[in-house]
């Protein structure tokens, strides 16, 4: 059996991530993946797909159907807001690796 094993560069910011969303069968390793990729940007970092689709070097349809997953599995939230106008506002999504914040939301 082949054995894998992760090293840290410790010269580099870094981001802790709970164990149990990586144990949690349900999510596949591209959601889990995403996550990870969300948490290394500050919480005041926007989603831009544009920008998602050029550095996860997916297509649009991938990283919906990712966040789709995120959402089900209760690692997302995504809601749409209303502008003062009364129309519907750009979709908003919060990403999280624990299941209890997104429940708070």
């Amino acid at each position: 059996m082949t054995t894998v094993r992760g090293v840290k560069d410790r010269r580099f910011k870094f981001v802790q991530l709970l164990n149990c969303m990586f144990d949690d069968q349900k999510l596949s390793l591209k959601s889990k993946g995403f996550i990870g990729y969300c948490l290394t940007k500050t919480e005041d970092w926007k989603f831009n797909m544009t920008h998602l689709c050029a550095t996860l070097k997916e297509g649009e349809r991938a990283i919906y159907s990712t966040i789709d997953e995120c959402e089900e599995q209760g690692y997302a939230f995504r809601w749409q807001p209303h502008k003062q106008d009364g129309d519907f506002d750009k979709w908003e999504t919060v990403i999280s690796d624990s299941k209890v914040e997104i429940a708070l939301l």
